[in-house]
């Protein structure tokens, strides 16, 4: 479970739409546009990226949402935020450059 501070790192990234590059649990790695927060299905908090589909993997805790195709190249996809080990902002800005997470 992440701390309040941490979840306001997350709402951050969104506000700003910054490019992100999160590191899972897992070891996998997904990047793109954060866009906001919300809950899946499950009812499991989620951070809500567009992202080219190289750079987005399918798995236990990535979920495709109704409006997957925004192009040929991009797709949303809702990231379980628990499944997350960090968090990298791949622009400059004053905010934060990574966060810890897991």
């Amino acid at each position: 479970m992440l701390s309040c501070s941490q979840h306001d790192y997350i709402e951050l990234v969104c506000i700003f739409n910054y490019p992100i590059k999160l590191t899972m649990k897992n070891g996998d790695s997904i990047s793109g546009k954060a866009l906001d927060t919300c809950r899946n299905t499950q009812k499991q908090h989620c951070i809500k990226l567009v992202c080219k589909q190289q750079n987005c993997i399918k798995g236990s805790h990535s979920q495709s949402s109704p409006e997957t195709q925004l192009s040929d190249e991009a797709e949303h996809r809702l990231i379980v935020l628990d499944d997350i080990a960090s968090m990298q902002v791949c622009v400059d800005n004053p905010h934060l450059d990574r966060i810890e997470l897991g």
